[in-house]
């Protein structure tokens, strides 16, 4: 399945980058980190021609989930997450309010349907009953941070954990320096050079370009 289109589109109250990753073979396709907004993803989606069949969080953060309740209604995807974030994912009412957005979502949009699948370290990301992707699990931004490698086409979708020239915060629930720290470094930075990231908010960066670049960790 070499032959994957990835698009995206900037969602929710903190601009958020939401990933569409689809197979115009098999008209099947996947949402990275759907942060609200589900009518800009679903028209995306339409506008493609593709079925969304799966829902994968690259953490649990709020401003990376608001979009999953309509996203369910209209294609009823399966939603994967690491486990160490569940408890997050279960406060997201509290983490709205506690961002200061509670007035601008209904009950609905912060009624997060139970995960389908919890990810760990090595798991394949499945698109059309292929695999496409591994799961790298990054702890430090959440405890359940995780990064999405797509070997074929060359992109890295990092979610909180690094950006161009920075990386996550620290200071949210559970966040760690020393565990981000060593998501990077330890991690993210051995793989190749040419790798494209793709993080949760800004521009896109590569690997490359991050370990002579990046100061931040």
């Amino acid at each position: 399945m070499a032959n994957l289109e990835a698009s995206h589109v900037i969602v929710g109250p903190i601009d958020v980058n939401c990933y569409i990753i689809g197979d115009p073979k098999s008209n099947k396709a996947l949402v990275i980190d759907p942060g609200g907004d589900p009518d800009i993803i679903i028209s995306v989606l339409k506008e493609k021609k593709f079925e969304l069949e799966s829902i994968y969080l690259t953490h649990a953060h709020f401003d990376h989930v608001l979009g999953i309740a309509g996203l369910k209604k209209e294609y009823n995807p399966k939603i994967y997450l690491h486990e160490a974030d569940f408890e997050l994912y279960k406060m997201l009412p509290l983490q709205v309010k506690f961002f200061g957005f509670s007035g601008r979502f209904s009950s609905n949009d912060t009624l997060l349907p139970d995960p389908d699948v919890f990810l760990k370290e090595g798991d394949r990301v499945i698109l059309n009953g292929e695999e496409v992707a591994t799961v790298y699990h990054t702890p430090g931004h959440s405890p359940g941070s995780v990064c999405y490698l797509f070997e074929k086409i060359n992109k890295m979708y990092t979610g909180d954990t690094l950006f161009r020239n920075s990386v996550g915060r620290t200071d949210l629930w559970q966040g760690s320096y020393d565990e981000i720290r060593k998501s990077v470094r330890g991690k993210l930075f051995n793989f190749d050079d040419k790798i494209d990231v793709y993080p949760g908010h800004g521009p896109s960066s590569n690997i490359g370009y991050e370990k002579t670049h990046n100061f931040s960790v």
